[in-house]
């Protein structure tokens, strides 16, 4: 594989001019979380190309056509082969990404891939007969009531697993109840306290009423004492006023009589 990817990478020169005609870009977007294709070797190799030795069945790569043997030309515009390890990792990383790809060259690279192809299907259909196997022989012990002993084993550590869980539930309910007792008690000594503070409450409103009827009392009373004031002192001043014009009219006719007495 080695020697033949050699050969092929010092040929490449030659068969530039095809490989070019043949090269396709392909985009991988955000959704692809993996290529699903693995390398003969990674980079920096002394061969510009990094060829592709296995695909997965059913893989973005599968599914875009990429067979072993390909070769991964360009990342992102930047010759694949010539990138560092660190630099190649962070690249692949990217999404969008830009893949410049080349088919195989040659027959035994076709002859590689079909041969890997018909190896996955044969590694697939091994494991679905050994899951039907195994599914069978599962249903025929069933039907003979046989319990092997990895059964027996699984069967106690599922019993005891769930005697464990019910006991944590127990526990974890007991410390519920215990912390539902404790706000219970917490609200019932929270409601005497507002039971008393209620109390004090009306026992003070209750008190303001009578001070305020007092106080209302007290005004009703200083008004009325008032308004008789007021009229005691208009009575007063009446009087004054009528004092006032008697002695008027008491100084006019002494000085009536004082003149009289001069002539």
């Amino acid at each position: 594989g080695v020697t033949g990817h050699v050969a092929m990478s010092k040929a490449a020169s030659v068969r530039a001019s095809v490989r070019d005609c043949e090269e396709k870009e392909v985009v991988v977007d955000e959704s692809v979380t993996a290529l699903g294709f693995g390398f003969l070797h990674l980079p920096p190799t002394r061969y510009a190309p990094l060829v592709i030795k296995t695909v997965k069945q059913d893989s973005w790569a599968d599914l875009q056509g990429i067979i072993p043997g390909s070769e991964l030309i360009e990342l992102e515009g930047q010759e694949a082969g010539r990138l560092s390890a660190e630099e190649f990792r962070q690249v692949l990383k990217q999404r969008p990404l830009r893949l410049k790809l080349a088919p195989p060259h040659g027959e035994v690279w076709k002859q590689v891939a079909a041969f890997q192809q018909q190896v996955v299907a044969l590694s697939l259909q091994k494991v679905h007969l050994q899951q039907a196997l195994k599914d069978e022989s599962d249903r025929v012990m069933r039907e003979l009531g046989i319990c092997t002993e990895l059964e027996k084993s699984n069967s106690m550590q599922h019993k005891a697993k769930v005697l464990k869980d019910q006991a944590q539930r127990l526990q974890e309910k007991q410390a519920l109840e215990e912390e539902m007792d404790k706000l219970k008690a917490e609200l019932q000594t929270c409601h005497l306290q507002m039971d008393v503070e209620r109390q004090q409450m009306e026992a003070e409103r209750s008190k303001f009423q009578e001070d305020l009827q007092e106080a209302s009392q007290l005004a009703t009373d200083h008004a009325t004492q008032r308004s008789l004031l007021e009229e005691q002192l208009k009575d007063l001043q009446a009087k004054m006023d009528s004092s006032t014009a008697q002695l008027t009219e008491l100084t006019a006719q002494l000085d009536s009589e004082r003149e009289a007495r001069q002539q």
